[in-house]
């Protein structure tokens, strides 16, 4: 499936605004995820996205939110998906799931003020 930068981003604040709001639930609980994300090759709409390209993390849409020197931005330690993945309490998983939700919502912002 085929996604564009804003479909991309959209998705991304969705779901994560659920999981932030479901810290216990894992992303292929969220309600959106049969209809679009079983055909992803990724588990995340911006993986995606950046997969239709050369699939190196650089068309990532969130990339300039937390920048990397590492391969893989998302696995650095202190990223929000990081610090998500890792989380302990269901605070610590909200926290960093509305973070990512939040980078994607002002990635959009930013974009439709171009």
């Amino acid at each position: 499936m085929k996604l564009t930068l804003i479909q991309a981003l959209e998705m991304t604040a969705e779901m994560w605004d659920w999981l932030a709001e479901h810290p216990r639930r894992p992303k292929s609980e969220w309600p959106g995820w049969k209809k679009v994300c079983e055909e992803f090759q990724s588990k995340c709409a911006c993986c995606q996205y950046d997969l239709q390209f050369e699939g190196d993390c650089k068309a990532c849409p969130l990339l300039s939110l937390w920048p990397s020197d590492g391969l893989s931005p998302c696995a650095d330690y202190g990223s929000p998906f990081n610090l998500w993945s890792q989380a302990v309490t269901d605070m610590e998983s909200s926290v960093a799931a509305k973070c990512i939700a939040d980078a994607a919502r002002d990635e959009l912002r930013r974009l439709c003020a171009l």
